[in-house]
């Protein structure tokens, strides 16, 4: 039994040692090949932030990849001309992900609503019902006595 599981063992780290010897993973060469082989594998129209080498940040859609960088679309309120950042200048790019309130900041939300709703209306009653008590011919208010 010991032989079998050190032959099934030695058979299984040669094969997967022979798997890792085919195609670069992401990690290995220079670190414009990393930029590349990062940039080359998000989709296109990906939300991403870069900074530059020379500390410049934008901001924007992923548009094209190429062998020497990668063009941006910024998200401006007036439109501007895509930028093109070589991978030489790119100190860091990080894949933004913004897709907005998750479920139980939607529910706090949607409660606070409700309860500020109710107690609103609940204030309401009260008050139309004292002040219709207090102008009935049945009980006088206390600040209706004569002075």
């Amino acid at each position: 039994m010991k032989h079998a599981c050190a032959v099934i063992l030695i058979l299984t780290s040669v094969s997967s040692a022979e798997a890792g010897a085919g195609p670069q993973r992401l990690g290995q060469g220079t670190p414009i090949e990393w930029w590349h082989q990062y940039a080359d594998r998000l989709p296109l129209a990906t939300q991403i932030a870069v900074q530059t080498t020379d500390g410049r940040r934008y901001e924007g859609a992923l548009v094209a990849v190429d062998e020497t960088g990668l063009q941006l679309r910024q998200k401006t309120r007036l439109p501007e001309p895509d930028v093109r950042i070589e991978f030489d200048r790119l100190a860091r790019l990080i894949k933004v992900d913004k897709r907005g309130p998750n479920f139980w900041s939607r529910l706090g939300v949607g409660s606070a609503t409700g309860v500020g709703v109710f107690m609103g209306a609940l204030l309401s009653t009260i008050y139309i019902v004292a002040r219709d008590e207090c102008h009935s011919t049945v009980s006088p208010c206390p600040d209706d006595s004569p002075r």
